[in-house]
Order: C-alpha cells, then structure tokens, then sequence
C-alpha cells in the first residue's frame, strides 16, 4: 500500500533570494500498519533527507518542491508544491567618506561593497556629475569594487554608483 503524504508545511512559501525557508512533511500508511517512513525533497536539482529541512535557494522564479514518501517496504508516493523566490535589490554599502575634497588635476578613489544574495550578474555603473565614465560586471554575490577618476575642473561634483542585477532590481 502507498504510503499517504497527510500535510507539507512551507510549500507554497514566498521568500526573497538568499532567504532560509523550512519545508517538513508528515506521512501515514492508509492500512494504519506502524511503519517507518523516509522522505526526499527535490528542490532545484538538489535532494534532502528528513521529514523536515531548511534551504536558502537563490534562483528568482517559481520552483516545484518534490516531495517523496517511502515507506520501510520500498512502496512510496510523491507530491509536488511549489515556492516562490523574489528579487532580492542589490545593496551598496561606500566604504569612504561620501564627502572630500581633492585639488584639481588629481584622482579620487571611490570603494564600494556590492550584495546580491540572488548570484545573478549585476551591472555596476560609475557617474561622474551625470556621465557614465565606467561600467562593470559582478558575477559574484558579494564583491568590493574601486573606481577611480581625476577631477581636472575646480568645482564641486557628484558621485554615484548604480548596481542593477539582471532581474530588474536597481539601487543607486
């Protein structure tokens, strides 16, 4: 006889990427014999034992969460849900003073901390008073990044730095 899968907690879930969500499971024999049950999670390619367990996914979309009871005959059952996994938005962190003062004709050094727990590519830009002057690609969660540019004009000018992963989030 099957085994019955009776409840799934956590399907259904909505976290943002990089987030835990904790999926546990209970199953019972429809002859209500006393046997041991195992259970398989297939998660995104990846499997887990336990009635219970915690995966922190970083791929944004809706995914199938697998679940597979087997009882201690080899006899088992399966049935889906589902999480939802959002866009997390890149966060900048400026590891120097946001205010400086330089002599014309010399560089600035401009560091940065980039996190985007979602392991997607991030787009970096670098403004200068409203001009792109560099851009770059991060294709890690969580980078440092420097810029450099020479101030050649005495006057006073903006900085900024955009990061845009390639889900759509975008912070400056």
């Amino acid at each position: 006889v099957q085994p019955q899968i009776d409840d799934i907690t956590g399907g259904g879930s909505e976290i943002t990427a990089g987030e835990s969500v904790s999926l546990s499971a209970t199953a019972s024999d429809p002859a209500d014999r006393d046997v041991y049950m195992s259970y398989s999670w297939d998660i995104l390619g990846d499997t887990y034992d336990g009635s219970s367990v915690s995966v922190s996914p970083t791929e944004v979309g809706q995914h199938d969460v697998e679940l597979t009871a087997t009882n201690e005959y080899g006899t088992s059952t399966t049935q889906t849900t589902t999480i939802t996994v959002n866009n997390d938005v890149p966060e900048l962190t400026a590891a120097n003073d946001s205010d400086r003062s330089l002599t014309a004709g010399q560089s600035g050094s401009f560091t940065v901390s980039l996190a985007d727990s979602d392991a997607s590519d991030t787009d970096l830009e670098f403004i200068v008073d409203g001009e792109t002057v560099e851009e770059r690609q991060v294709s890690q969660p969580e980078a440092d990044e420097t810029f450099s540019y020479q101030f050649n004009t005495p006057s006073e000018h903006s900085v900024e730095l955009t990061a845009a992963d390639s889900h759509g989030a975008s912070t400056t």
